[in-house]
């Protein structure tokens, strides 16, 4: 079986759109998520016009990145964004933050729980809300790279206790890169590494930049389909 692999948490910061897809298609990657941090929803708009301008056959969706004070404004730009953008990304780190992002179905990854902290951000509640609304707990590739000594110790070692969580409760393991530049693009394969680096057997490490986001970006679209009403649940046409 050929495997199509994908990476949804790509942050566009200095480099084009065509630059970005350039490079995700020299390294074989079936699909890709654009993140931005917009302020209006015609950014995402933006984004989506110059993605298209590309002519790509990539398959390329819209991601927003979303990092709040409080989980009531979280809930605010979840509701803002959520039908505009394919991927809905929320910066965790803050316990209340991870718990809200981890009960909301509308939240399709939880990225960075453990940031700024001296844990893993998520225990074995938040990690059984992730896998009953399918929310996925990121493995960000990127705070790996560009960290040293101790503090990528302690790095791995949340990821790897998020992994175990996910593990007894079923929640989604996804790999991203996080890039900010091209050249932090990985390809699949190298991206699975850091899975395994995490206690992921081989082939699940895989699934995990594979399956699982193929599975993410097939549900936006079902979602967003005229006759999805609520999970489960569609309208029929007479």
């Amino acid at each position: 079986m050929i495997r199509k692999y994908y990476d949804l948490h790509i942050s566009i910061q200095d480099e084009s759109v065509a630059d970005i897809i350039k490079r995700a298609e020299k390294l074989e990657l079936a699909g890709i998520g654009l993140t931005i941090t917009p302020e209006t929803l015609e950014q995402i708009d933006s984004l989506k016009n110059e993605i298209n301008a590309t002519g790509t056959k990539l398959d390329v969706l819209v991601g927003v990145s979303i990092r709040a004070e409080n989980p009531e404004i979280l809930r605010k730009n979840i509701e803002k964004f959520r039908e505009h953008a394919d991927l809905i990304i929320v910066e965790g780190g803050d316990i209340s933050i991870n718990r809200a992002a981890c009960e909301n179905p509308k939240v399709d990854i939880l990225s960075h729980p453990s940031s700024n902290r001296k844990d893993s951000g998520m225990d074995h509640v938040m990690a059984k809300l992730a896998h009953d609304n399918k929310v996925a707990i990121e493995l960000n590739f990127k705070s790996v790279l560009h960290s040293y000594s101790k503090i990528r110790v302690h790095i791995l070692s949340h990821m790897q206790e998020n992994v175990i969580l996910a593990k007894h409760t079923g929640a989604n393991i996804i790999v991203t890169s996080g890039a900010k530049s091209i050249w932090d693009l990985r390809a699949g394969r190298e991206l699975s590494i850091l899975a395994i680096m995490c206690g992921i057997d081989r082939e699940k490490a895989v699934m995990s930049v594979s399956d699982t986001p193929m599975l993410i970006a097939d549900r936006v679209r079902n979602i967003k389909k005229d006759s999805h009403v609520m999970a489960g649940i569609k309208t029929s046409k007479k």
